[in-house]
């Protein structure tokens, strides 16, 4: 991804020539990302470039960012630090699974007071 990122459209054996790695097993792992939408590939004559599909990759970073940097998974400590990395999208994403979270304490905490009135 790196290779392609910096270097722009590249071919298995160009990255295979970069990686000191066989042709072979580039082009496996390329065909691979390509299924999943990672990279875009589009054939020239015998060589097939692939390039990255920011969209996806976009979308890729977007979801990560909202698992790794939301307090509501786990401790909150850590991710609490990383909040200013955070998009709007997903400070809105967290904000909602946090009042969700909040609702389901105070409704916890009504019913545990009406038992300690009883």
């Amino acid at each position: 991804m790196q290779l392609l990122k910096t270097k722009g459209p590249l071919g298995a054996q160009d990255i295979a020539g970069f990686l000191g790695v066989t042709t072979a097993a580039v082009s496996q792992h390329l065909k691979l990302m390509s299924r999943v939408g990672i990279v875009n590939s589009e054939r020239k004559g015998f060589c097939i470039p692939y390039t990255i599909n920011e969209d996806v990759l976009r979308q890729c970073r977007q979801l990560l960012t909202e698992v790794c940097l939301c307090p509501c998974s786990g401790s909150g400590k850590q991710t609490m630090e990383g909040l200013d990395a955070a998009s709007l999208e997903s400070l809105k994403n967290c904000e909602k699974e946090l009042e969700q979270k909040l609702q389901a304490v105070r409704e916890r905490i009504q019913i545990l007071t009406a038992k300690e009135k009883e």
